[in-house]
């Protein structure tokens, strides 16, 4: 996928696929949200959300691994928007790696992040991504 959202980032991007570091991931995920406040970019065609990019080029195994660190991304975001967008990488991430095996660290997370939605009372969107988070790893 080639758009200009994603260019500031491709050589991070190629570095990231060729070895999935949770570092790199940080400093892609930081990048992006620097630039965009939503999951999702509407431009005149389509719509395609912020790490389509990401997703177009990572390996199911290379998703899983790099689980734990959109985790922690989205464990230190304070601002809702860029929380949303954080989980929405972890939906995505999770959606991507053809595996319901939940990673540890979401198990640790997972009480927080709902707690952090529900204190946002204009939290729809990260509602929608705790659901589709929900959904996947079937969390009761």
């Amino acid at each position: 996928m080639k758009h200009e959202l994603f260019q500031p980032e491709a050589e991070l991007l190629d570095a990231l696929i060729a070895e999935p570091s949770a570092i790199l991931l940080r400093r892609l995920v930081l990048s992006r949200l620097s630039r965009v406040a939503t999951p999702f970019v509407h431009d005149e065609c389509f719509t395609f959300g912020i790490f389509d990019d990401l997703m177009h080029a990572v390996t199911p195994s290379g998703a899983f691994t790099l689980l734990p660190a959109a985790l922690d991304v989205a464990h230190s975001e304070k601002s809702l928007d860029r929380f949303t967008c954080a989980l929405a990488l972890v939906a995505t991430l999770a959606q991507h790696s053809d595996t319901t095996q939940q990673p540890s660290a979401l198990l640790q997370l997972w009480p927080e992040f709902i707690a952090r939605v529900s204190a946002f009372s204009s939290a729809h969107d990260a509602a929608l991504q705790l659901q589709s988070i929900k959904d996947w790893y079937r969390i009761q």
